[in-house]
């Protein structure tokens, strides 16, 4: 009777490993600009001084099996909010970031509670035209 309780735990971690296996990893976010003035590329978020962007936001994954669903909570959080305030919409997904004052800082992207990027964002100063 042993044996065949053994067989039966082993058989069930293994269907824990096998869904494990098939969840969404990271792989990167897609952003649609919604309004305002800023730019992502693969450096990260640039802005202006005294601008605003809002954005949506959509986590990629890397497994062809698996994405990201609409209940996967998305955050993003400022390192110094004094350089960029990164503020989160009332609409899932959305957020609004504000260029405080000239500056380099990064910002923590964090998905269910985890963190799995961070931004490198920089505020620029604004032209001699104010824009």
């Amino acid at each position: 009777m042993k044996t065949a309780r053994r067989i039966a735990l082993l058989a069930s971690s293994g269907l824990g490993l096998a869904l494990a296996a098939c969840q969404p990893h990271y792989d990167g976010l897609e952003i649609r600009y919604i309004n305002g003035v800023g730019e992502f590329s693969a450096d990260g978020i640039t802005i202006k001084e005294g601008q605003a962007l809002a954005v949506e936001v959509t986590p990629l994954s890397d497994n062809r099996y698996e994405d990201y669903e609409k209940f996967d909570l998305v955050e993003l959080e400022s390192f110094n909010p004094g350089i960029l305030v990164v503020s989160p919409s009332t609409d899932v997904d959305r957020f609004v970031f504000i260029g405080v004052s000239t500056g380099k800082t990064a910002v923590d992207v964090t998905i269910n509670g985890g963190d799995v990027d961070t931004i490198e964002a920089t505020v620029e100063a604004q032209s001699a035209g104010g824009r």
